[in-house]
């Protein structure tokens, strides 16, 4: 099996009402999962977002890929994605900071 890097770009359904101002984002260090890729989705986002609160609790992709290494006690964790902002920015391990 061949691994494959994908974008896969999103636009909205032309024609369509939608909301483009600002948006207040509460975050806080019980922040994970889904609500850290939806933080991490509004980074960047045209009308502009606000982020208040704690930074979130450090995205962890997942699932993880398990590496055990033979005749030893020795496994390795390492995840088959990563989130990256518009910009590239990742913020694994540090979590999503409140707004600058």
């Amino acid at each position: 099996m061949q691994d494959v890097e994908a974008v896969l770009p999103a636009s909205p359904l032309g024609g369509v009402p939608r909301y483009g101002g600002p948006v207040a984002l509460l975050t806080s260090a019980t922040m994970f999962s889904a609500g850290e890729t939806y933080a991490q989705v509004l980074i960047g986002r045209p009308g502009g977002t606000v982020r208040m609160g704690a930074n979130t609790q450090a995205p962890s992709p997942t699932p993880w890929t398990t590496h055990h290494t033979p005749h030893t006690a020795t496994a390795v964790w390492l995840p088959d994605e990563e989130f990256l902002t518009r910009r590239g920015e990742t913020f694994d391990g540090a979590g999503i900071p409140p707004y600058p």
